[in-house]
């Protein structure tokens, strides 16, 4: 096909010069002969998962999720937490949240219906129709994302871009996620996105603001049946990464799923020890949710401290939770500390 193209180029274009067909030449053979894409493909390719096909929405999917989180520090030193979560089943909920306690937000009116604001956050859908494909968030390459949310007093943008391509988290070596009756979700993550971007509030000045990002992107076949689920990911300050998944099937049993990563080496495990400290309920709801645990691996030698420093991060209507953690503990025996964005379903 590729050189029935080629035919037809020159054919159409008679004046094309000889150097630029010998070079269309060459390029066609490579296509076909695969060692362009090919290239590519293994560039991209962990188990299962290929980053080039795989990145982008999948048609045929049961359930489908993109979450991404965000710390970031302006020049005043103020921190924020910022994340976003895309369900094509129920739109985009978007989370923004002051962790110092050095500014209080009032409620900000994203443009956009179907509003569900709480206390410390904004919480909307539908503010994207496509994930990485509409006006607002999109994609420049598989590893680099810009996304802008427009609100009636202001505006978030932020660019995420992950220099070490290689960096790539999974929870299992082929990425397939195995759960009880023949179902199974893939998932991967880009634990390591560089962001840079501006805050600008109603009679604010405009925020510059920096920090890390941590991007996954999970999907199935078919409709997981599960009673609950918890997501906790990490990022601490000797390096490692850590991803958790726990997949509550009632009856006192759970199924846990996490991976450890430091220069380029991934540690997967099935158990943990997760002990809960404290819990929140929320005044609307009456649910409760974790805000402070341990999560312990003695296989692995890490031992480390979880606390909510805002607990009312109630996501009203989706009976879930959703915000930042401080950490604090030892892997290998060195003390470490960090953050972690932790999502759960209510208690």
């Amino acid at each position: 096909m590729a050189f029935a193209a080629l035919y037809y180029i020159t054919e159409k274009f008679a004046d094309i010069s000889k150097e630029t067909i010998i070079i269309l030449i060459i390029i066609a053979y490579l296509i076909s002969a695969g060692v362009i894409l090919k290239v590519t493909s293994q560039n991209y390719q962990v188990g299962q998962i290929n980053l080039a096909k795989d990145s982008g929405w999948h048609p045929t999917a049961r359930q489908e999720v993109w979450f991404l989180s965000s710390l970031l520090v302006d020049s005043e030193k103020n921190q924020y937490y910022f994340s976003q979560t895309y369900d094509p089943g129920i739109g985009s909920i978007l989370t923004l949240v002051s962790l110092d306690g050095k500014k209080k937000y009032k409620e900000f009116f994203p443009q956009s219906e179907g509003l569900a604001i709480t206390k410390n956050q904004f919480n909307f859908n539908q503010l994207v129709s496509g994930y990485f494909d509409s006006q607002q968030v999109f994609s420049q390459s598989i590893f680099s994302y810009q996304l802008l949310a427009n609100f009636f007093d202001g505006y978030l943008r932020l660019s995420l871009d992950q220099k070490d391509k290689s960096e790539i988290l999974t929870l299992t070596t082929s990425g397939r996620v195995p759960l009880p009756n023949n179902q199974a979700i893939y998932y991967y993550a880009l634990p390591d996105l560089k962001t840079t971007g501006q805050i600008l509030f109603k009679n604010e000045k405009v925020s510059l603001v920096s920090g890390q990002s941590w991007l996954e992107h999970y999907w199935s076949d078919s409709k997981i049946n599960y009673q609950g689920w918890s997501g906790l990911d990490l990022v601490l300050t000797d390096g490692t990464k850590m991803t958790v998944f726990v997949f509550d099937y009632g009856q006192d049993k759970a199924i846990l799923y996490g991976t450890k990563f430091k220069n380029g080496i991934s540690q997967r495990f099935t158990q943990a020890k997760i002990k809960a400290i404290n819990f929140w309920e929320s005044p609307v709801t009456k649910n409760r949710y974790l805000s402070e645990l341990e999560l312990n691996n003695q296989e692995l030698n890490f031992s480390l401290k979880l606390k909510a420093g805002q607990p009312d991060q109630e996501i009203i209507g989706q009976a879930a939770w959703e915000g930042p953690l401080s950490v604090s503990g030892e892997i290998d025996g060195q003390k470490v500390s960090g953050w972690a964005s932790f999502r759960e379903a209510s208690y």
